[in-house]
């Protein structure tokens, strides 16, 4: 009968009447039990927030790394040749990701290509130039030893490779859109690494005038590959 009495008096209503509104409590009761059942449940706060700084923190560290070994070649490069022609350091900066960008360093003579617009990174007359040297160096590398139709294919058909066959049609429609000087003057400046003051004289030309020469050619070229 005591028991009984006890139960009665722990009773909780299951309906409240708010005015003409009736409020289901048992629903509420339960809505928040699932809700203290959850937050018993949530991962620790360093799984959740303190994660990310940590994996950023990995990430600078291997960066840090990797910077600190190409340091180290670079100083040795520099004690093995002292930098032959003139060369110099120079910072640039690459395009990791739309927000991200990672500042490296690179070997080059002033008056070169690198030097002129590799400072930047961003410089769309800069990628035109490596988009060239690029086509020029996969057009010409084919050997006796580089991979054919036959050996791809097993057949009895000899050519020349897939890869260079098709640099080959795309350099021969840059030529025919930017014409066989402006083709020729950037594989001077951009593949064979020739400086402004070289070119000026090999025709006979002076610096100032040759580096807005190549400026154009570049800008030609940047408009083929659409890059501009």
């Amino acid at each position: 009968m005591a028991d009984t009495e006890s139960n009665e008096k722990h009773r909780q209503p299951g309906i409240r009447v708010d005015g003409a509104k009736r409020v289901d409590m048992n629903k509420k009761r339960t809505m928040r039990a699932a809700a203290r059942k959850s937050r018993s449940e949530a991962p620790p706060i360093e799984d959740t927030r303190v994660s990310e700084i940590w994996a950023r923190g990995d990430i600078r560290a291997k960066v840090a790394k990797r910077k600190g070994i190409e340091a180290k070649e670079m100083a040795k490069a520099r004690e093995a040749d002292g930098y032959k022609d003139g060369a110099v350091l120079s910072d640039t900066k690459v395009r990791l990701t739309a927000t991200r960008h990672e500042t490296r360093s690179i070997r080059c003579r002033p008056g070169t290509f690198e030097w002129r617009y590799g400072r930047s990174g961003d410089s769309a007359l800069y990628h035109a130039g490596i988009r060239f040297a690029e086509l020029w160096e996969i057009a010409g590398t084919a050997s006796a030893s580089s991979p054919d139709m036959e050996s791809a294919g097993g057949g009895q058909w000899k050519g020349l490779p897939n890869g260079r066959a098709m640099a080959m049609d795309k350099i021969r429609l840059l030529r025919a859109d930017i014409g066989k000087w402006s083709t020729a003057r950037l594989v001077d400046y951009c593949v064979m690494g020739s400086t402004a003051s070289e070119m000026a004289r090999k025709y006979e030309t002076d610096e100032r005038g040759m580096a807005h020469v190549l400026y154009m050619d570049l800008r030609a070229c940047a408009e083929h590959c659409r890059f501009l």
